[in-house]
C-alpha cells in the first residue's frame, strides 16, 4: 500500500526489505489506522494518526492513495474518519508536517515556517 501510494519506484521487493524490522511506536494505536478496500479487497487507500493521551492534539502521518483509486475522495474519507476518532479521543488540534495541496484543500494552514527537530 505504501509501496504505490507514495510512488516508491519500480522496485517493491527493494522497498520491502526496507520494512523488515518494523517499527511499532509507542504512540500507536489501531484504532487511529484505516485503510480502504476495494471490493475484491484490494488496498486503495490509507490513513494513520498519532495520538497521546497526555495532549490535546493528534498527528497525521501518513495519507496515501493509491494511484489508480486517487480523485475519487477516498484520500479525503480516510483522512475524516481517524480525524473524527481522534477527536472522541480528547483532541482539539491537528497537525501534519507537510504543504501538500490535499491538506489545503482540507482547510489546514501554515502555522511555522520552521524545521522540526526532536530529540528526547
Amino acid at each position: 500500500m505504501l509501496w504505490k501510494g507514495f510512488d516508491h519506484g519500480e522496485d517493491m521487493e527493494a522497498f520491502e526489505q526496507s520494512l523488515k524490522e518494523p517499527l511499532k511506536h509507542p504512540n500507536e494505536q489501531s484504532y487511529l489506522k484505516l485503510a480502504v478496500v476495494d471490493k475484491d479487497g484490494v488496498f486503495a487507500a490509507h490513513c494513520q494518526c498519532w495520538y497521546r493521551k497526555d495532549t490535546d492534539y493528534a498527528y497525521v502521518e501518513p495519507v496515501c492513495v493509491i494511484p489508480e483509486y486517487r480523485g475519487q475522495g477516498l484520500g479525503k474519507a480516510v483522512f475524516c474518519e481517524v480525524l473524527n476518532r481522534c477527536q472522541r479521543l480528547g483532541t482539539k488540534e491537528a497537525y501534519v508536517l507537510s504543504d501538500i495541496a490535499f491538506y489545503k484543500k482540507l482547510g489546514f494552514e501554515r502555522c511555522s515556517t520552521h524545521q522540526f527537530y526532536w530529540n528526547k
